[in-house]
């Protein structure tokens, strides 16, 4: 009984995973659409099967222990990215038109620096200096305010610089703390429903701060042998070591791919909204052509429609396309 209430975890596991890679290959992407299931979770199956056999051996255990550590990294990464994409990133081009470009790259560098720098007072230190603690939240909030005043400073001229008068100094003020993330919240409470402020406050300005400091707190941690990153569990640095350090750095060369070439992940991921089909349809030609057909808006003279005029096509609903034309001749 002991036996199975412990394999019954891991069986859970490798069916949910299974799952995952299933579903996302089959109803997600160009690649295995048309593939029947049945072949889909064969291929999938066998596969994992032949690659389980090292978890049949001692080195399949080592493999295991030093990839649990070093996912970490990857998994702190990750959230990182998603929320550094949703808070900050998100609309940045629109907040450079906005706020220019210098404003908001100063205010960024107040935030992070700010964590850098009370990272580096507080782990870079001794372990037995009492005054690293205070001296590292000194560091960081000497600079975060250091940072918003020269910020402040940069918002007065461009405040001065709006002669239409669209801008107070508390509507910059709140452009630039809040505006992006809660565009983003009003874009997703259509589909969601409500969201809360608290969760704007948060991905903004807590959650990426929070997971920098405990990056880097996991990458200097140390034991009686050393750092742990690179020498875990006394593990062997070949083949061990190697492999756990090679998931953290995959992890960032498929970020970096991803920012310097956009379109190449486009295939894992078929649109399942319009406002996705919007974003893919401005990068293919053909594509809005077509749309331009079914929904009978006239091309420019470089045969191209605006980003508008394909926002307003496709976030019409498909029966009011299909029957405007209709009420018209009526």
């Amino acid at each position: 009984m002991g036996v199975f209430l412990r394999l019954l975890p891991s069986l859970a596991s490798c069916h949910a995973f299974a799952n995952v890679i299933f579903f996302q290959q089959h109803d997600a992407t160009e690649f295995f659409e048309k593939v029947p299931r049945f072949w889909l979770a064969m291929g999938l199956s066998v596969i994992g099967f032949i690659f389980s056999f090292i978890y049949c051996m001692d080195a399949g255990l080592n493999f295991l222990g030093t990839i649990d550590f070093y996912i970490n990294f990857v998994m702190i990464l990750v959230g990182f990215f998603e929320a550094f994409g949703s808070a900050w990133a998100y609309d940045i081009l629109g907040q450079f038109e906005r706020l220019s470009p210098a404003v908001v790259w100063s205010f960024m560098v107040a935030n992070f620096g700010a964590i850098f720098l009370g990272c580096g007072l507080w782990f870079g230190l001794p372990n037995d200096n009492k005054q690293a603690v205070w001296g590292g939240f000194v560091g960081a909030i000497s600079w975060y305010l250091i940072g918003v005043a020269f910020t402040g400073y940069l918002l007065k001229k461009r405040l001065a610089a709006d002669t239409e008068g669209k801008w107070t100094m508390k509507s910059l003020w709140w452009e630039l703390y809040f505006g992006n993330i809660v565009a983003l919240r009003d874009r997703m409470q259509t589909q969601i429903g409500r969201v809360p402020f608290v969760w704007c406050f948060l991905m903004k300005h807590i959650i990426p701060h929070l997971l920098i400091i405990l990056f880097i707190n996991l990458a200097q941690s140390t034991n009686d042998d050393g750092p742990l990153f690179g020498n875990y569990g006394g593990y062997e640095t070949k083949p061990y070591q190697v492999l756990g350090i090679l998931t953290f750095v995959f992890t960032l060369v498929v970020f970096a791919v991803g920012v310097i070439f956009p379109d190449l992940y486009a295939p894992l991921a078929l649109p399942q909204v319009k406002e996705a089909e919007m974003e893919l349809a401005k990068y293919k030609p053909h594509e809005l052509e077509k749309m331009q057909e079914e929904a009978g808006v006239e091309k420019a003279a470089d045969g191209k429609m605006a980003d508008e005029e394909v926002e307003d096509v496709l976030a019409e609903p498909a029966d009011v396309q299909d029957h405007g034309s209709v009420e018209e001749e009526a």
